[in-house]
């Protein structure tokens, strides 16, 4: 063991936060805060939006407006308020202070989240923190990256004095205490849970650096917004801002702003984080800590690997979930994860690798989530920030990160900040005072000694992490750069690693859903011809009160009106077509769907216009970007694309296209040439359908399985048609 003490002789030899290399900016905080867990942030920014005037901004990937910032009983309720008379729900509180300082502009940039996430969202959140909320609250949603990756920053700025930055999302099932106690009835939200205990880390700075965080909320706003906002003229000072009820953990030192950013519309590629964690890996002598939900970035493990087969190296602790969030991670992260574990334990040669989990036996088999991310070198370097040790927040999502190191004018500062930083998380780990824990790194002179001192086999503790993942299920997992890759993945690439894997099943459960189609119709017909069955389902019967509609001379007018007035109200496009076909006929009723189609786009169109693209996009919410990033080349291959493709609701397109003051000819045609095929085949389905249902025998199936077949056939084929079409008009127009 490397029994020097970690507190000696720890000042960074060769400065690694430098500003163009390893960071964005240097600046000066007057205060600094460390939050640890959910309840200590969620307070403070409570305490910190209470002191809001002029500016308020909150950007995260995962924004949730009924989150309760605090939880004082068992039944907390997000309408209660506390003493102050203000709401404890992010949203409401935000609301109020809309309400109540008119001065006072709040700008709330919410990822614009895959649909993978859709599940775990707000469904209304557009609605409550913008379209309903007061015109001071300015909601918009962040789509400012390439295909594949996501806005992962978490950041809030108020009046450019005070700066919060870490991996604590504002959002359900973050909240907890450092004890994290089983079944926590304050950790309830929507009346489900408790959920699983959470820990992770955030951060509260003041003076220079929250301006200097301030001038980059603005970047991003810019960017996802188009709106560029001026910084305040003369921020408040640090004495008057900062909340009286939380502590200051230490004045007076620098600190270091780094960021993870794409190429993205111009904007350059920016890996600061990458290249600080390489540069603070490499000077690290006594003691490495890290913290993180992952261990899958190449980086991490390529300097890791390289230290721990260094003779007399540091000591390296590595604090890991006991397995991650969600089966997908869980069948791909953590199975990467185990490998480079496994290789680092290849290169273990002195025994001074040492992976942990958290947990308390009382939880049984309900593991605690980690989801921090902060690293800890020799008492001389602290990061804390959004950025995972996966290889996504080395290049692909956007990330912001805090660091200090103990180099310069303040570097007696920022060691005595790391080291209580240290003590306070290690202690909350092994459930003992910072104090303890500081007195038996004292005595041991190791952090592996310390740890394994303080190890308490029955209660909240720290626990050896367990191989677990089995070998058929390692060999099924792709190699990293296409589960966690650094930039996004080339779709040829992608292609030749999925073809390169033999695999019959995906084949075999299409033609068993074309089977169980076939004699799921097969059973309705036998059902129809010998059960009672046939008359609920005969034609004539179902469509006694609708029947003579087609011989009104007014019917085929109602029927376009109807199709114009149902999609507008965001009825689906398909249905009304369909029932207006098996009304009409396929060829009269075709004609019919094709006319509603292009008169709804028509007026969506003009409504679009209208209202104007602000309001366009609190009705579209988190659809809007997609829509823009379509309809951006303004031709009429766009619209074809767009109808035979569908990226969004009929009507919303038709309303995006009139926000966007694209042509309305090219609107109009496009929907006529790119729905017609559609409608045809649409036409052709029902007819044999009810072929089939009329005359259940051979060659009517024959008929429909040789219909579905077209279908299937065309769809594909017109898809790929029309991206080539797109493509080449996207390439004239370069």
């Amino acid at each position: 063991m490397n029994t020097r003490h970690p507190s000696t002789d720890n000042i960074i030899e060769r400065p690694i936060l430098r500003e163009g290399a390893t960071c964005w900016r240097r600046a000066h905080a007057d205060r600094l805060r460390f939050l640890i867990d959910g309840a200590a942030y969620f307070h403070a920014l409570r305490e910190a939006l209470k002191q809001a005037t002029r500016r308020i901004f909150i950007i995260g990937w995962d924004i949730n407006s009924q989150l309760e910032l605090l939880r004082d009983g068992d039944h907390p309720g997000s309408t209660a308020a506390c003493d102050d008379g203000l709401p404890v729900a992010l949203g409401a509180l935000l609301t109020t202070l809309a309400d109540t300082r008119p001065g006072l502009d709040i700008h709330v940039l919410n990822w614009d989240y895959a649909l993978l996430y859709a599940p775990d969202r707000e469904a209304l959140s557009q609605l409550r923190l913008g379209w309903t909320s007061p015109a001071n609250i300015h909601y918009r949603v962040d789509d400012c990256h390439p295909v594949g990756a996501c806005q992962h920053q978490k950041l809030v700025v108020i009046d450019d004095a005070l700066a919060f930055v870490g991996g604590i999302d504002l959002a359900l099932g973050r909240w907890d205490t450092p004890a994290h106690r089983p079944n926590d009835r304050r950790r309830i939200e929507n009346g489900e849970g408790p959920p699983r205990p959470f820990h992770d880390v955030h951060l509260l700075v003041a003076g220079e650096a929250a301006q200097a965080l301030g001038a980059l909320a603005r970047e991003r706003w810019a960017c996802a917004s188009d709106e560029a906002l001026p910084a305040i003229d003369t921020p408040p000072a640090s004495d008057t801002m900062w909340p009286a009820a939380v502590p200051v953990d230490a004045s007076a030192l620098d600190i270091a702003i780094a960021r993870t950013q794409p190429a993205y519309k111009g904007v350059p590629e920016v890996r600061e984080i990458e290249a600080q964690i390489v540069a603070a890996l490499q000077q690290a002598k006594r003691y490495i800590y890290l913290e993180n939900q992952y261990l899958t970035a190449n980086c991490v493990a390529e300097q890791l690997a390289q230290k721990l087969r260094e003779p007399g190296g540091p000591e390296v602790i590595l604090v890991l979930p006991f397995e991650t969030d969600g089966w997908l991670s869980q069948y791909t992260m953590d199975v990467i994860r185990e490998r480079i574990i496994k290789r680092l334990r290849a290169e273990d040669h002195e025994s001074r690798l040492r992976v942990f989990y958290p947990h308390d036996p009382a939880l049984g088999e309900h593991y605690m989530i980690v989801h921090s991310k902060v690293t800890i070198i020799d008492d001389a370097y602290l990061r804390i920030g959004s950025a995972n040790n996966n290889n996504r927040s080395m290049g692909l999502d956007s990330e912001l990160d805090i660091a200090l190191e103990a180099h310069g004018q303040h570097a007696a500062e920022a060691r005595r900040a790391i080291a209580l930083f240290r003590d306070r998380l290690l202690g909350e780990h092994l459930a003992v005072d910072p104090e303890r824990f500081a007195d038996t790194l004292a005595r041991t002179g190791s952090l592996i000694d310390t740890l394994t001192a303080l190890h308490k086999p029955d209660g909240h503790s720290l626990f050896a992490l367990p191989l677990k993942v089995p070998a058929d299920v390692d060999e099924l997992v792709p190699e990293g750069r296409f589960v966690d890759p650094e930039q996004p993945i080339q779709a040829d690439l992608l292609v030749r690693e999925v073809l390169a894997r033999p695999e019959s099943r995906p084949l075999f459960r299409r033609v068993a859903l074309g089977v169980y189609l076939l004699l799921g119709i097969a059973a309705m017909a036998a059902a129809r011809r010998w059960t009672p069955l046939s008359q609920w389902l005969d034609v004539q019967t179902l469509t006694t009160h609708i029947g003579a509609l087609p011989q009104r001379w007014y019917g085929p007018l109602l029927m376009i009106g109807l199709i114009i007035v149902s999609t507008l109200l965001a009825f689906p496009i398909t249905l009304m077509s369909s029932v207006v076909i098996l009304l009409f006929g396929p060829i009269f009723g075709t004609l019919l769907a094709l006319i509603g189609a292009v008169l709804s786009a028509a007026c969506g169109h003009a409504l679009g216009h209208r209202l104007g693209r602000s309001t366009v996009e609190k009705i579209a919410g988190n659809t809007m970007g997609r829509l823009e990033r379509q309809l951006h080349s303004r031709g009429l291959a766009t619209v074809i694309f767009v109808r035979i493709v569908p990226i969004a609701p009929f009507t919303l397109i038709n309303m995006a296209a009139g926000a966007f003051n694209f042509k309305r000819v090219d609107l109009l045609f496009g929907t006529l040439i790119g729905m017609l095929p559609g409608l045809l085949l649409i036409a052709l389905f029902i007819d044999q359908v009810t072929a089939v249902i009329e005359q259940p025998d051979l060659p009517t199936f024959a008929m429909f399985a040789a219909a579905l077949g077209a279908l299937l056939v065309v769809v594909w084929g017109g898809r790929k048609w029309v991206r080539r079409l797109r493509d080449a008009a996207a390439a004239r127009d370069a």
